[in-house]
C-alpha cells in the first residue's frame, strides 16, 4: 500500500481549485464576449432597473485645460466684490482680483468704507455699495 504524502495532496488540490477558478473565469469572459456591447449598463437595486450609460474614457473639453490662457479683460465699469478681511483697525477688500484699503483706487472708483459686509466706493459723482452675496 503506497504512504500518502501530505504535500502532494495539498498540491493536488491547489491544481484543482487553479483549475476550477481559470475554467470559470474563461466561462465569464465568453459570456461577456457573446453579449452584443449596446452602450447601456444596467443594474437593480432594490428591485429597480436602472440603465445608465457607459462612462467614456475620454471626454471632449473643447480646450486643452493643462495650456495657461489670458484671463479675459474686466470691464472698467464691473466691479466684482470677491471679499472682506474687516477689523476695526485696518480692513481690507478683495474687488476685482485686487486687495485694496481705504483710500486706494479700483477702475477710477475710490474704497471711501469698508464694513464687516460691505464696501463703499466713489466714482468722484456718487457712492456705489457692493455688498457680499449671502
Amino acid at each position: 500500500m503506497p504512504k500518502f504524502d501530505q504535500k502532494k495532496a495539498i498540491l493536488a488540490v491547489l491544481a484543482l481549485i487553479a483549475v476550477f477558478v481559470w475554467y470559470n473565469g474563461l466561462k465569464s469572459f465568453s459570456k461577456k464576449k457573446d453579449s452584443a456591447p449596446s452602450g447601456d449598463i444596467e443594474a437593480s437595486s432594490s428591485g429597480q432597473k436602472i440603465k445608465q450609460k457607459k462612462r467614456a474614457g475620454y471626454k471632449d473639453w473643447g480646450r486643452d485645460p493643462f495650456v495657461i490662457t489670458q484671463a479675459p479683460a474686466v470691464n472698467s465699469s464691473a466691479l466684482a466684490l470677491g471679499g472682506i478681511v474687516y477689523d476695526e483697525k485696518d480692513s481690507y477688500a478683495l474687488i476685482n482680483n485686487q486687495l485694496l484699503h481705504i483710500g486706494d483706487e479700483v477702475n477710477g472708483n475710490r474704497v471711501v468704507d469698508i464694513q464687516q459686509d460691505r464696501v463703499i466706493l466713489n466714482d468722484g459723482n456718487k457712492d456705489i455699495e457692493l455688498r457680499l452675496e449671502q
